[in-house]
């Protein structure tokens, strides 16, 4: 756990990171209303400073909504996959499929790292906010002149009733992005929450497939939710 935490700090004060085998696996679990999401793998997004070469150091990662400030950093964990209608079909020479990027399956984990006397206090890592896409629901076939690609469903809307959210970050890794690794890494978790009345899991031991660095300008999707922050 010390060790974790030296490596994200020493990442923020702009040091290289030492070189170790972290150990980490390929696992995304992830099962909603007892239904397992399948999903391939997992990347990771930081806020970062305005040079992207360092994580961003927060005043408060509840951004108001929690009883007291705590500064610290905020960094979301996403596991997903693209939904089977979407691989079904390969682009047309010369045409391409719309929404080609569009994630179709999968969970957005968006984490709130404490920072106290300098030291990066993973054990009390926060969830503060949560997305969740499932393409149960789409068909896998559609026909062949059909341009735009079905996508999953966002569960997580802004009337969706959100509570019992818990998390436990055991460990996390960050490439050496400021050396310019954009991938590596990795994160072990655990995550839950009711979603409409309805549990959510999530368990990933996984490295980083993609990593990228938001820089405060462009930090859309990191600010804190309401219905998780308690």
């Amino acid at each position: 756990m010390k060790t974790t935490a030296a490596l994200l700090i020493t990442a923020a004060l702009g040091f290289s990171a030492p070189a170790m085998a972290a150990g980490f696996a390929h696992q995304q679990d992830i099962s909603y209303a007892g239904q397992t999401l399948k999903v391939a793998d997992t990347s990771a997004r930081l806020l970062g400073n305005a040079q992207g070469n360092a994580p961003e150091l927060v005043a408060d990662i509840n951004d108001g909504l929690g009883k007291t400030k705590t500064p610290g950093y905020k960094i979301q964990i996403m596991s997903r996959s693209y939904s089977l209608a979407a691989d079904a079909r390969p682009a047309r020479e010369g045409q391409g499929w719309s929404n080609n990027r569009a994630i179709h399956r999968g969970v957005k984990l968006l984490i709130g790292i404490p920072v106290s006397n300098g030291q990066a206090d993973l054990a009390n890592a926060k969830l503060l906010g949560l997305a969740l896409i499932s393409d149960a629901a789409v068909p896998d076939t559609f026909k062949a002149e059909d341009k735009i690609r079905p996508r999953g469903k966002q569960l997580v809307t802004k009337e969706a009733k959100i509570s019992r959210p818990t998390l436990q970050l055991t460990e996390l890794q960050l490439p050496d992005f400021a050396g310019g690794e954009r991938s590596g890494g990795g994160v072990k978790l655990h995550a839950a929450a009711q979603v409409d009345g309805k549990p959510l899991n999530v368990t990933v031991n996984s490295t980083f497939r993609e990593f990228e660095v938001a820089k405060p300008d462009a930090a859309r999707g990191f600010g804190a939710d309401a219905r998780v922050v308690k």
